[in-house]
């Protein structure tokens, strides 16, 4: 099962969203019996970026993810990290185009380099990363899948909070041995076990958990296939050579802070 949709990701990477972009594609499937919403982004293709896009009044504020996307301009995007409920702060490091945008706390990171390069940094190596090494960064989250296995276990990466256990709507975000970006969106009430299976099974070397619940969204083919019931603080979001000046307006976003926020409120951010 998992050799043919491995194959079935490599068609439909051959295939455009919305006829735009042959190396960003979308496609609905079924995983492990649950209704799957996934982007696959080649970064081997040097005009597909990745990076993150905020509220226009930056850190501390939230915007519909309507607004955020109009705005930016994607190819594709998803939910971004958790965020504090009261200071609407995010909780994980952010870095735009090489630039700090906000300093978190918690979780686990996805970084990659100016070269298009992805991986998945575990908490536990937080501190032991060149943040300035990296165009991108999008931290905060759960290391779901990490050398190839599934590797869970959130109280040690800062996660206590019992509604991050619970069955909920889920986002994901994954990369390949092949350096292809998995954006994974599931609407369905899951638990943290069976998304990280469903991660691995659609190819993932190294995967991470992001926010989810009332957050869960997803844009792709030019419309929202999964819409948050809230505002959003931060979009993880794609671009290519159709859309890419609009990643340079993201560099004015990405004013230099020594923020830390607080730790999640997982409670809130996942209803």
């Amino acid at each position: 099962m998992k050799a043919a949709y491995i194959a079935a990701l490599s068609i439909l990477a051959a295939c455009s969203i919305g006829a735009y972009s042959s190396s960003v594609a979308y496609t609905k499937t079924t995983v492990c019996s649950v209704p799957v919403h996934v982007v696959t982004a080649n970064l081997n293709n040097n005009s597909v970026k990745v990076t993150v896009v905020m509220p226009a009044r930056g850190r501390g504020s939230a915007e519909p993810a309507s607004k955020l996307v109009s705005r930016s301009s994607p190819r594709a995007a998803l939910t971004g990290t958790f965020f504090d409920t009261k200071s609407l702060l995010p909780t994980g490091d952010i870095v735009i185009n090489g630039v700090r945008a906000h300093k978190g706390s918690v979780g686990s990171a996805l970084c990659v380099t100016k070269d298009n390069k992805a991986k998945i940094v575990p908490a536990k190596y937080r501190n032991h990363y060149d943040e300035g090494a990296f165009e991108t960064v999008l931290a905060g989250g759960l290391t779901l899948v990490y050398d190839g296995k599934i590797s869970l276990n959130p109280r040690a990466e800062g996660f206590s909070d019992p509604a991050l256990f619970r069955y909920n709507r889920r986002t994901a975000v994954g990369v390949t041995k092949s350096n292809k970006l998995l954006m994974v969106s599931v609407t369905k009430r899951i638990s943290l076990n069976k998304l990280a299976k469903i991660m691995k099974e659609l190819g993932a070397y190294e995967a991470m958990l992001l926010d989810g619940g009332s957050s869960t969204a997803m844009f792709a083919n030019g419309r929202f296939v999964c819409e948050p019931t809230r505002r959003l603080t931060n979009l993880l979001v794609v671009y290519d050579t159709v859309n890419a000046e609009n990643n340079k307006k993201n560099t004015s976003q990405a004013q230099s802070a020594n923020i830390t926020a607080a730790k999640p409120n997982i409670e809130q951010t996942l209803r």
